[in-house]
Order: structure tokens, then C-alpha cells, then sequence
């Protein structure tokens, strides 16, 4: 996916047709160079090298300049390397430039963020502090790290103090309001990672509809199980008792069997099965399925059937349909306006094949499947529902 290497200038609004203000971030991204092209045969993969940026020549070192001598363009400061659908497409001093975006396009911009040095856990981390009295004693320290005796050390993962940011992060889903060809500027709508003068990649969203992303997300999350489990002290059986008596024996004190060091007690922050399920609004959801068929219609993937029944279930019949259809090779997601249990039954056997009915229709099978097959009824309905 092809990109550009852009310089942070900083941040201004631009006014609409209508009036609206809208704060922007300013990129200056001037034209790139392709200085190698790497293929299957070379290099095991596909992918340009570019490189853009004015520098002095004496900042070069001679591996670099011998590098871009041979591409046949002037010494860059910026080297990025992209990979690409068909390289055939690009040859040596190739210039790229911002032609390749368009006003409102969606984009991810990828930029090393601020340093912010050495936080605390409370601006790190976002934890909660203590109270603000002066008997508590507690006011922005780290808290509890962990049990003394058992397990005697603090597990990875704990919420520390430690250097925060300047670290790569990448921003999704950003909108380009303008596109200045002549001075070499982007006008981005959104929070582009750096500071000013930093270098940032901007390049096409790989997820261009965040709404469908969002759902699918959730709806995935929902089938999520997690199966790590193991028992603490209080799922262990027994230990009624002390194993021993208390005083005079010259040993700790124990108060119980099922404590961790013992064999067979429970374990200290033991895993447990946890839900990765979260909801989404339900105008979310709606939108979701509304862009979802949009996606569908726009790529000629949607075939309407004037209806679907079978007196009884027929994976023969159904696949003769498919082929007549010519989707007996793509994955097909039937849809029915009500439940239909013989269709449902026929598509059982037939792989690739799957079968719903608007009621229970969502956005990840519409999207995982090649072919969206509906009936008359089915869709009448989704225009009825959705509209």
C-alpha cells in the first residue's frame, strides 16, 4: 500500500462553504523518488524503496550516495519502504507526489509521539490517586504490587513508573479536508502523532469504514471464550483444619492446606475464563448493516431470487441452484425473509455455503462471504427494517 513521507508543521482551521470551522493539522509532504524496486526474484518479497526530504550532501555517507547514484536521483534525508500490489508499475526516479490522495479520503498517519520522560503511574497509566489528607499518607504512589510471602516477586505487566511516550504509534481513520498540490501541504483533520517538525507516514486506511470495523470487532469479540482457568485457594477442597498445631512447634504458624505452596493448594492469581464481550449503540449497529450492503451493492456482489423453498431438505437441489447461478465456487450467504429449516438443512453439507434470515442477519457474515443471496421477501424486509 503506497504512501508518502510528510513533515509536521503544525496546526490552523479552515472554514466550509457553510460557515463550519474546522481545526486541522498541517503536513508538509513534497515529492518522493523511488530509489530501488525489490521483487520475488531478488529479494524474496514485492516492494518500493522511496526516499524524499532535502539534506545537504555532506550529510551523506558514500554507501547512501552510491545507493542513490544508482537509482539515478539526488541524496535524500528520508528512506521508507512500501509494499505494493504490482511493482512492475514503478521504475527508478519515479516521482511520487500528493496526487495520489484525494479531499476526504480516509488515511492512517504514523508518527513517533511525544516524549513525555519519566511519569508516574497516575499520568502513565491513568490511575486513580490517593485521598488528598494529609493523615493518609498515600497521595501519587504505586499502591499494591503484589502478595509478600507468596509469590514473593511482582508478576510482568504491572502498572509502573517509567519513561512515557516517543514511542511509534499509528492514528486510523484521520480525513484529509484539503490537498494543496502547489505548496506541497495536506490539510488532516484529526490527531496526527509528533511534534512539529517530526516525520510522519501518511498512507490509505486499511480500515476504511471504522463503523463496519467496529462492529465486526464486536460481534467477534462476542464469540471470544476464554479457556485459561486454574483454581485459587478458595476452589480448592479441604483445609478445614490447620495442618498442624500453632505454638510450640518451632515452625510459622499455617492456617490452611489450600494455600499456594502447598502441593495441591490453589494457585496465587490463578486465570480465570473473563468475557471479552462490549456493546455497541444500537444507531452503530444499524449504520454498520447499512454500510455493509452498501459495500455489497457497490461491488456487484448482491443476487436476488424471487423465493427459496424446498418441501424437504435437498443439498442436491441447492447446489444445482448455485451453479446455475454460477457462485458454486464463491462463498454464498443465503438470506430468507423467515427462518426456512429445509434451506437451512440443504446448505448444511455444501461448503462455503451459509444460511440466515433477516432477523438474524449481521455484518461479519455479510462481509465474510463472497455472494449475498436474498430472496424478494428478504429484501422487502431489510428495506422495511434498515431504511
Amino acid at each position: 500500500m503506497i504512501g508518502i513521507i510528510g513533515k509536521k508543521i503544525g496546526m490552523t482551521q479552515v472554514f466550509d462553504a457553510d460557515g463550519v470551522v474546522t481545526p486541522v493539522t498541517v503536513v508538509e509532504a513534497t515529492p518522493m523518488q523511488v530509489t530501488q524496486v525489490k521483487t520475488l526474484e531478488t529479494d524474496g518479497y514485492e516492494a518500493i524503496q522511496v526516499a524524499g526530504g532535502e539534506v545537504k550532501e555532506k550529510k551523506v555517507n558514500k554507501p547512501l550516495k552510491g545507493h542513490f547514484a544508482k537509482a539515478g536521483v539526488a541524496p535524500k534525508k528520508h528512506i521508507k519502504e512500501f509494499k505494493v500490489e504490482n511493482v512492475a508499475d514503478y521504475n527508478l526516479a519515479d516521482e511520487i507526489d500528493l496526487s495520489i490522495f484525494e479531499e476526504g479520503e480516509i488515511v492512517d498517519v504514523t508518527g513517533t509521539s511525544k516524549g513525555k520522560g519519566t511519569a508516574g503511574v497516575i499520568k502513565r497509566h491513568n490511575l486513580s490517586r490517593g485521598p488528598e489528607k494529609h493523615g493518609s499518607k498515600f497521595h501519587r504512589g504505586i499502591g499494591s504490587l503484589g502478595a509478600a510471602s507468596t509469590p514473593s516477586r511482582i508478576h510482568k505487566g504491572m502498572t509502573m513508573p517509567g519513561r512515557m511516550g516517543h514511542e511509534t504509534t499509528t492514528v486510523q481513520n484521520l480525513k484529509i479536508v484539503k490537498v494543496d498540490k502547489d505548496r506541497n501541504l495536506l490539510l488532516i483533520k484529526g490527531a496526527v502523532p509528533g511534534p512539529k517538525k517530526g516525520r510522519v507516514i501518511i498512507k490509505k486506511a486499511i480500515k476504511a469504514s471504522p463503523v463496519m470495523h467496529m462492529v465486526v470487532k464486536s460481534i467477534l469479540a462476542a464469540r471470544r471464550q476464554g479457556t485459561q482457568s486454574a483454581k485459587t485457594r478458595a476452589d480448592v477442597k479441604g483445609g478445614g483444619r490447620k495442618p498442624f498445631r500453632q505454638k510450640g512447634t518451632g515452625r510459622a504458624r499455617q492456617g490452611s492446606i489450600t494455600a499456594p505452596h502447598y502441593v495441591g493448594g490453589g494457585v496465587s492469581f490463578a486465570p480465570k475464563p473473563r468475557s471479552y464481550r462490549f456493546t455497541l449503540p444500537k444507531k452503530v449497529r444499524r449504520l454498520g448493516l447499512l454500510s455493509a450492503f452498501s459495500a455489497k451493492a457497490g461491488e456487484n456482489e448482491v443476487m436476488i431470487l424471487d423465493d427459496l423453498k424446498f418441501d424437504a431438505p435437498s443439498a442436491k437441489d441447492l447446489a444445482k441452484i448455485l451453479a446455475n447461478l454460477g457462485v458454486a465456487d464463491k462463498k454464498v450467504l443465503i438470506v430468507t425473509e423467515n427462518a426456512e429449516k429445509n434451506v437451512y438443512k440443504s446448505s448444511g453439507n455444501i461448503q462455503g455455503v451459509q444460511t440466515t434470515f433477516v432477523g438474524e442477519i449481521n455484518v461479519y457474515d455479510i462481509l465474510n462471504h463472497d455472494i449475498f443471496l436474498a430472496t424478494k421477501g428478504a429484501i422487502d424486509r431489510i428495506q422495511e427494517v434498515y431504511a
